[in-house]
């Protein structure tokens, strides 16, 4: 047997219970770091839940999805001001 198989960690029953528990505290945090522009990819699994997992609880929760869609929409215009910010500064460098 590979090494790498016995070092894999399986959770308990109890840590796969908690992990995949819906907390509104979880789902503002994922929501606040999603409109600032952070992949919702990266931003699940710091969070400690599955892209899966956010995708079931977004299709349970027509709510829950707008706001994500809303997060998604103002990450846009903080990612542009992101942007802008950094061509300003490269044209004042230049100059």
């Amino acid at each position: 047997m590979s090494s790498e198989l016995e070092t894999i960690k399986t959770n308990t029953p109890s840590e796969e219970k908690r992990r995949g528990k819906y907390r509104s505290s979880l789902v503002k945090k994922i929501i606040e770091e999603t409109s600032i522009g952070e992949p919702i990819t990266k931003v699940v699994k710091k969070n400690g839940i599955t892209w899966n997992t956010w995708n079931a609880w977004c299709k349970k929760d027509p709510t829950l999805d707008e706001l994500f869609q809303k997060a998604k929409e103002r990450s846009i215009y903080y990612t542009i001001d992101d942007v802008e910010t950094l061509t300003r500064e490269s044209i004042e460098k230049a100059r």
